[in-house]
């Protein structure tokens, strides 16, 4: 029965682990508190050991030596705990206790600590399982992997060892402070942490199995509704945003249980964000249908006094209108935005309500919509961290009538920052390099490295030649499975993978960018103008109104180009907002 229960685990069943977990949560706590003697940390480590069981489940060759191989995990883990710098801290602030009853049960649990501290290791781990579920000897052997008889004398002798009424005191003690149901849901809230974080680590296969695995297990948590819902909605948002480029099928369906979820609720507020988001990334909606659900959210953001929402929303749909060449239709649209902006602080939609001015500028009242090859209005928020600007975030807006490689090659100065996640300010300096994990359209993250190898680089651009430029290099590779697979999603990461170069300029910025792709297409784009309204020194002047625009070193025949950056914003909290406009026409 153990080793069915095992493999059906191993296979992923989410059902069986939690059996597994309902099983042995007991003897894995009685495990953890034989060695750190606190029950709370007791507790933490054990969710940890069924954390780290569920990732290293499938590697378990023998499945009937499941429950020792599982306290093998605990107690290497305990071991790590009481040797880490967490367990000083927690000798050093032990727990504060003002009533009565919370001071008797404290001094209880201390008895209990100091009268089991005082037995042989062996005994107090035989004797601790003995007590905290009533484990048999059997199963106390079967756990500890130590004769029958063995177990039998440490219980006896760690039974003698202790007085009676101290005996008694333990035995209820252990039980009352063991994990009870509430435990197979803490776990599974723990699981999803962990798979909240492979999500920021791109490790969108890892996210999305620990997260189908938790709908899996919904039916058998032992939790009222709203609990149950409340894991079902966070599991639902891993998958979503692991499934995002990977599989849009599985993306829609998991959107729509969501959508049900708040409609269930009531709750409108998250509805209409929601609805939004689904309306435009939906694949097999009519152009009436994302209308009706356009206009339904701006209706219930003007309703609800969601004005922040509003512009956002009013900002999208005055590009899907443009889309569509009702480009009259789409600026009453953004001059329903703009009437917001002195109402509300300024923010990332504000700035691409910005970049979208500017594409009005460029473009005319009318522009003819046959003759539009790309458009794009986005902005960039950026914050100082250290001696670089890190990169927060890309809200925006673009459309193409050009495939992905030819639309690189159109591409403005500060493209590489969202791949690299930050830009030079006073540092870092030459010899600086990192390694990380990056964005993937696959499952399978890339593999990213940047080092700064130069400072003394001397650049030609239309806006003039720049003189001890500081170079930052920039790898981008795909992974292994990536280069073994021939799908759409490891064939677009190509577009991304190969070599960047970027270099700045003291008190300019920027000034050049090359991209020489897996794909064999090189994207060159150059400097053109410059303004800013004081001198500066740094490699990034963080002057509002602060301007950068730019062309490709090789234009393409028959198109005219717009590319512009601007400082726009610096808000109280620190976050630098660069609005970046887009568009290229034929001539």
């Amino acid at each position: 029965m153990l080793e069915e229960t095992v493999e059906r685990a191993q296979a992923r069943d989410a059902e069986a682990f939690t059996e597994l977990v309902e099983r042995y949560q007991d003897a894995v706590f009685g495990s953890a508190y034989h060695v750190v003697l606190d029950f709370e940390h007791a507790r933490d480590i054990a969710q940890e050991t069924f954390v780290r069981a569920w990732e290293r489940l499938p590697a378990l060759r023998n499945p009937s030596a499941f429950p020792a191989w599982l306290l093998r995990i605990c107690r290497n883990l305990a071991v790590s705990w009481q040797r880490s710098p967490q367990h000083d801290l927690a000798m050093l602030n032990p727990d504060e206790a003002s009533a009565d009853d919370m001071a008797e049960r404290v001094a209880t649990r201390d008895l209990v600590s100091r009268a089991l501290s005082a037995l042989p290791a062996d005994n107090r781990l035989a004797l601790t399982l003995f007590l905290v579920d009533g484990y048999t000897y059997g199963e106390v052997a079967a756990l500890t992997e130590a004769p029958l008889s063995t177990v039998k004398g440490r219980i006896e002798r760690g039974r003698r060892q202790l007085e009676a009424e101290v005996l008694a005191m333990t035995e209820e003690t252990l039980k009352s402070e063991a994990p009870d149901k509430q435990f197979t849901v803490e776990t599974v809230r723990r699981s999803l942490d962990e798979a909240q974080a492979a999500v920021q680590a791109h490790e969108m296969a890892d996210a999305r199995a620990t997260a189908e695995d938790v709908l899996k297990r919904l039916s058998d948590l032992q939790a009222d509704d709203e609990v149950r819902r409340e894991i079902e909605f966070g599991a639902l948002s891993v998958v979503k945003s692991a499934t995002f480029f990977q599989d849009r099928e599985r993306w829609q369906e998991v959107t729509r249980r969501q959508i049900r979820i708040l409609e269930e609720r009531g709750d409108r507020r998250q509805l209409a964000l929601y609805l939004e988001n689904f309306g435009y990334q939906a694949t097999g909606l009519t152009e009436s249908e994302r209308s009706a659900i356009a206009e339904y959210c701006i209706s219930l953001y003007e309703e609800m006094e969601m004005l922040e929402n509003l512009r956002s929303a009013l900002f999208f749909r005055g590009w899907h209108v443009a889309v569509d060449g009702q480009f009259p239709s789409a600026r009453k649209i953004w001059e329903r935005a703009f009437g917001l902006r002195d109402r509300l602080p300024y923010d990332g939609s504000a700035a691409c309500l910005d970049a979208a001015e500017e594409f009005l500028r460029f473009a005319g009242t009318e522009p003819e919509r046959k003759r539009l090859v790309l458009w794009g209005a986005s902005a960039d928020a950026v914050a100082l961290d250290g001696d670089r600007l890190a990169f927060r975030a890309q809200p925006g807006y673009s459309f193409s009538d050009v495939g992905a490689d030819e639309r690189s090659v159109i591409a403005g100065g500060f493209w590489p920052l969202c791949h690299m996640g930050w830009m030079p300010v006073t540092g870092p300096d030459v010899g600086y390099q990192e390694e990380f994990s990056s964005f993937s359209t696959s499952p399978h993250p890339m593999h990213t490295r940047v080092w700064v190898p130069s400072d003394e680089e001397i650049i030609p651009t239309p806006a003039g030649e720049f003189d001890s430029c500081l170079l930052i290099r920039m790898t981008m590779t795909r992974s292994p499975e990536d280069l073994k697979s021939d799908s759409r999603e490891a064939e677009t990461n190509k577009i991304w993978a190969g070599e960047w170069y970027w270099w700045f300029a003291r008190g300019v910025g920027p000034v050049a960018f090359r991209h020489e792709a897996e794909t064999g297409i090189t994207a060159q784009t150059l400097l053109s103008r410059f303004e800013c309204p004081e001198e500066r020194e740094e490699w990034f002047p963080l002057v509002v109104g602060t301007r950068w625009e730019w062309q490709p070193a090789e234009p393409p025949d028959g198109i005219e180009i717009h590319m512009v950056n601007r400082l726009t914003h610096i808000a109280e909290d620190g976050t630098f907002y660069l609005a970046s406009t887009t568009l290229a026409e034929r001539t």
